[in-house]
């Protein structure tokens, strides 16, 4: 006998299990299958998030470089055109580029701790972190050997906030990069403001 018996004999194993009468079997791999399920769908978003997240590292490390080297055309000086110019083409994931929001800001060359100038402005001493500063939304690239904080956030929708309300702090997560850097010392380029 060629392989008939066999696929047969699995035929009747997928039948008893669905004309089976005591639906033990259904009930066992519904307390089996759904928490793995489960599982699976949460590593999912996860895996998606820390992408998302190294793309838009990425392309804010490569438009910091475009702006350390007076490379930023002056087209291209406000952060709706930085965005869509320099940084969404760089995104190796589909993140809604309307969606990320720009900040630059030109930092003195002194910086204070005790006063909160310079790049301690960026430092919330309670949470230990950063923070942007209170007249936030400028958007500024400096000039030629300008200190530059730039920082570039963008809001992730959890797919699985229905499911998992509780487990992911209401489905939005914010993704953030920033980079501080000094510009070198470019003969054309940049902004004076």
């Amino acid at each position: 006998m060629g392989g008939g018996g066999r696929s047969a004999g699995r035929a009747s194993v997928a039948s008893r299990f669905l004309r089976g009468r005591s639906g033990a079997s259904a009930i066992e791999f519904a307390l089996v299958a759904t928490p793995f399920l489960m599982l699976l769908m949460m590593l999912f978003q996860i895996s998606l998030f820390y992408f998302a997240k190294e793309s838009l590292d990425d392309a804010v490390r490569s438009a910091s470089r475009q702006i350390m080297v007076g490379k930023v055309p002056a087209s291209t000086q406000s952060a709706e055109a930085f965005r869509n110019t320099l940084l969404c083409p760089r995104l190796l994931f589909g993140l809604e580029c309307s969606a990320i929001k720009v900040d630059a800001y030109r930092i003195g060359l002194t910086s204070d701790a005790k006063t909160g100038t310079g790049i301690y402005q960026f430092v919330d001493k309670t949470k230990k972190a950063l923070r942007s500063p209170s007249s936030a939304g400028g958007f500024c690239i400096g000039a030629a050997n300008d200190y530059v904080f730039l920082d570039v956030s963008y809001t992730f929708t959890n797919a699985l906030s229905a499911l998992f309300d509780r487990l992911t702090g209401g489905g939005l997560k914010t993704i953030r990069s920033t980079s501080l850097f000094r510009n070198e010392p470019f003969a054309t380029g940049g902004a004076s403001c």
